[in-house]
């Protein structure tokens, strides 16, 4: 079962300062959260703001941050995912390497 993420006690000021600050636009394809997207089930939305972590790094109270509407978000975190996997890939690759001499 996947662990709970834990948060900076400030994230949820943060989050709100944020995204006013940003004007509620994603900050990689540029919808606001009033525009009206279709969503991943196909059907009319409203586009959904949120705030990413670029680099994970949830418990940092001063973390990098990002607004992502739910697409962009999800696309950020698929790649982040795959990154991890090839990274863990290649050092099983370089212990089995070290390994085998």
């Amino acid at each position: 079962m996947p662990t709970k993420k834990k948060y900076a006690a400030n994230w949820q000021k943060r989050r709100r300062e944020y995204l006013i600050g940003i004007h509620y636009t994603c900050e990689h394809c540029g919808v606001r959260r009033d525009q009206v997207v279709v969503n991943r089930h196909g059907k009319m939305d409203g586009a959904g703001i949120q705030v990413h972590h670029p680099n994970g790094d949830t418990e940092n109270p001063d973390a990098i941050l990002i607004a992502l509407c739910e697409s962009c978000h999800q696309k950020d975190e698929w790649r982040m995912r795959r990154r991890e996997d090839r990274e863990a890939e290649l050092t099983m690759q370089s212990v089995g390497r070290w390994y085998d001499q």
